[in-house]
């Protein structure tokens, strides 16, 4: 399994165990592709790609970027105020120290909700969240 993988396993996880009221799982499609037939309210996680910022050292290696993984945290709802409670719900579980296998990382919020789409009386925002390398 991969780092990313892993990490986006653990963060369904840990909103698995938030009682968000909605079933949580894995979205590896585009974002304005999204299925209508899903269910509502539903979560998703979106692996978004690494961010790299500042060269730093690591012990006596050579510098290296620091790098840290995005994730998209999607909410589908068939209300604003329901998409806004549990992404409010999300915010406040998510970020702190996760899980992954025998790793602790630490989970950032990074930015604002977005609403992504209103099709047919259904809201899909999104969020982002990084998780940056020990």
């Amino acid at each position: 399994m991969s780092r990313r993988t892993g990490i986006r396993d653990a963060i369904v996880a840990k909103l698995q165990g938030l009682g968000l009221g909605a079933p949580v799982g894995t979205w590896t499609g585009d974002p304005e592709e999204f299925n209508e037939d899903e269910s509502f309210p539903s979560v998703w996680v979106l692996y978004a790609g690494a961010q790299f910022g500042e060269w730093r050292t690591l012990g006596t290696s050579n510098p290296v970027y620091e790098r840290a993984f995005g994730f998209a945290v999607f909410v589908a709802a068939t209300s604003e105020t329901e998409a806004l409670g549990i992404l409010e719900a999300i915010e406040q579980g998510l970020p702190g120290t996760l899980t992954v296998g025998s790793d602790k990382r630490r989970v950032e919020l990074d930015g604002n909700e977005e609403l992504i789409a209103v099709e047919l009386g259904r809201y899909l925002y999104g969020q982002r969240y990084r998780v940056p390398d020990p």
